[in-house]
């Protein structure tokens, strides 16, 4: 009775994953379920950064501004260390939160600063203790360059560490949704690995390139897979699928024409090749993927009268 249930849970979430959000022109909304865990992430992200800001104001009203600077030089890097870590996992979960659910890239500024959200409470952690250092007249000369050298290396390397380098955007989602489910077979099921960064059209085209174990692929629906941390759909889905996983050319094609409404510009970011694409450069109509010519009469046109 257990087992029937699951089962028909997971059938249901199934059509859920697959059914929203692939039309194209259609933006991709997180479900109800992703948009929780996400908000989970960003609450922790939240906490421990407010923890690495409270270190920033001990480290400065307690150390810098009571010029304690040189009598604490280890209690100030171990300090650093600590903002150090607390900033970086912060910045961890909020990623996978944009990778759970994304911001649009059509909001150029919202976009940016969802997304490098955790470089920039690195600059407002790390900034305000290097200035301070190389102002604090306490300090000699050396002591400068080795607190100071030490915090700059230290915060940019935060910095560098917190920003997402491969922001995803629910443009992008709704694209390769709208791949998956025309390529898929069970529609919408994916296949991956829990360390991977990307999800494959089948088992045998996620294992063919000999670098992941086949017992260490899973398979699951779309938003599983982004939840693991496979945040996108393998660039290599074109020859995969006709290759390796018994794809129809003509579905292919039908895709990388713009038969599936997608255009040129949603497509080039999803292959290796972008020579391959030849859907149109804007929405509109679907693109045949094949034309039959009309056939030819054989009866001899008619002359009109002299």
């Amino acid at each position: 009775m257990a087992d029937n249930k699951a089962r028909r849970q997971r059938a249901a979430d199934l059509a859920m994953a697959t059914d929203s959000d692939t039309a194209p022109g259609t933006a991709f909304v997180a479900t109800p379920e992703a948009k929780k865990k996400a908000l989970t992430y960003r609450i922790i992200a939240a906490v421990l950064w407010v923890a690495s800001i409270a270190v920033e104001v001990y480290v400065i009203w307690k150390i810098l501004l009571a010029h304690d600077t040189g009598d604490h030089m280890t209690l100030l890097i171990i300090l650093l260390v600590v903002m150090a870590a607390l900033t970086l996992i912060g910045a961890y979960f909020w990623r996978k939160a944009n990778h759970i659910d994304p911001a649009s890239a059509q909001e150029k500024f919202r976009f940016f600063v969802q997304n490098q959200l955790g470089a920039i409470i690195a600059v407002i952690a790390f900034l305000p203790i290097i200035v301070l250092i190389f102002t604090d007249k306490d300090l000699s000369g050396k002591q400068k360059g080795l607190l100071g050298g030490l915090a700059i290396l230290i915060g940019a390397a935060v910095v560098a560490g917190s920003a997402d380098w491969d922001p995803a955007s629910q443009e992008g989602y709704s694209t390769d949704n709208n791949i998956v489910n025309q390529i898929t077979n069970p529609k919408g099921v994916v296949w991956y690995s829990p360390t991977g960064s990307t999800y494959h059209v089948c088992k045998d085209g996620a294992t063919i390139t000999g670098h992941v174990n086949p017992d260490k692929v899973v398979s699951g629906t779309v938003d599983e897979a982004r939840a693991a941390g496979a945040k996108r759909l393998t660039k290599s889905w074109e020859p995969e699928a006709r290759l390796h996983c018994g794809v129809p050319q003509a579905t292919i094609d039908n895709i990388l024409n713009g038969g599936t409404g997608l255009t040129s510009g949603d497509l080039d970011e999803t292959v290796d090749d972008p020579s391959i694409v030849h859907a149109p450069a804007t929405s509109g109509a679907p693109v045949p993927t094949s034309v039959v010519p009309a056939p030819v009469s054989s009866a001899p046109v008619p002359v009109p009268a002299g």
